[in-house]
């Protein structure tokens, strides 16, 4: 027996779960899905499996472009569950660490170093161009959920998110941790 299971496709830290709302048989309903959906988008993967279509995502943006492919050719023959972060798992629990970059104009970086903070993101650099801040942080996924949609809102979309998975890391206990 090997010391950790092995993740498919471990560079897309989240999955999610796309269901025929009709269909006595899942599996067949996946393999009809794939042939409507096309190839999948950047960032993202399909697997058929007995359950339905799994679906695997870079991140929060490339999981939103599933939603809308999903709304465009299925419809609502379709059910795509919410995301779950994938947590590795072996002699520890790991968890993904995510870098992230925003671009943000200058009266609105108060509004994102405060949303970065409060999700316990840690800061890598911050450049300052003309009339514009560019944030780099790392945090961990489970805490990041979310923050595109946070962002948008706070910042009328106006900030422009880039994230993408850093490494897996141990992950540390604390009391905001929900069960993997």
């Amino acid at each position: 027996m090997s010391s950790s299971m092995k993740l498919v496709h471990p560079d897309l830290p989240l999955a999610s779960l796309l269901t025929g709302r009709d269909s006595p048989v899942q599996q067949s309903f996946a393999q009809r899905a794939v042939r409507k959906l096309g190839p999948s988008p950047t960032g993202v993967a399909y697997e058929v499996a007995v359950d339905g279509l799994r679906v695997y995502a870079r991140d929060e943006s490339a999981y939103a472009a599933v939603v809308a492919r999903v709304r465009d050719r299925l419809g609502d023959s379709a059910t795509l569950q919410w995301p779950l972060v994938r947590y590795r798992i072996g002699e520890h629990l790991e968890e993904p660490i995510m870098d992230l970059r925003v671009e943000v104009p200058d009266d609105a970086v108060h509004i994102v170093r405060e949303e970065l903070q409060r999700r316990q993101a840690k800061s890598i650099e911050v450049a300052v161009m003309p009339e514009m801040f560019v944030l780099r942080a790392r945090g961990t996924l489970r805490r990041l959920m979310g923050l595109l949609a946070s962002l948008n809102a706070a910042t009328a979309g106006r900030a422009k998110l880039t994230m993408w998975l850093s490494h897996y890391e141990r992950m540390v206990a604390d009391r905001d941790c929900s069960t993997a």
